[in-house]
């Protein structure tokens, strides 16, 4: 079945969620633009009549995906991460509006709590932490580890650039 992710951006210029805009989604300031991308997505859609500049949307992804390389079938979702209980506990995540983002079942039933404490609990569990220090580079296979930021000591400074890259294929002899 998968697992479906509800998505609520805001604009920019109507509001002070500025981490979870349409125009940082979608790299455009045009709102016909980001429906038409959004659409993609989902044919239905829609930008909120009652809130000016919100889209809404729902995607449904599967929860488990081949390897690209080796075909091996891996867990490889958010559920956990875009649950609304995230935002919602995220003190630095502004919910007065709602949260941002929610999953459920692809059919649309809502996953318990129980559930995505398992799921975060497994998470933790099979979780290690490395110790990266000045000019280290790391590299991660996102379908065979997850990975994540935590907290650091303040004022140490921090700067983290992720960019994305696919394998090449390779060229048939």
């Amino acid at each position: 079945g998968g697992a479906a992710y509800r998505k609520r951006l805001w604009s920019s210029a109507e509001t002070n969620h500025t981490s979870y805009t349409w125009q940082k989604f979608f790299f455009t300031e045009d709102l016909e633009e980001a429906l038409t991308e959004v659409r993609k997505r989902d044919p239905n859609a829609v930008a909120n009549e009652h809130a000016p500049g919100v889209i809404d949307f729902r995607e449904v992804l599967p929860a488990v995906r081949p390897h690209p390389s080796t075909g091996e079938p891996v867990w490889f979702n958010g559920v956990h991460t875009n649950h609304k209980s995230y935002y919602i506990e995220a003190e630095h995540v502004d919910t007065s509006d709602g949260s941002p983002m929610d999953t459920s079942y692809a059919d649309g039933t809502e996953i318990p709590d129980e559930i995505i404490a398992q799921v975060r609990g497994a998470v933790w569990r099979n979780s290690v932490a490395v110790r990266l220090q000045k000019g280290d580079l790391v590299f991660v296979d996102n379908y065979f580890a997850w990975h994540g930021r935590m907290s650091w000591v303040q004022p140490n400074p921090r700067k983290v650039l992720l960019t994305h890259y696919q394998q090449p294929a390779t060229a048939a002899a």
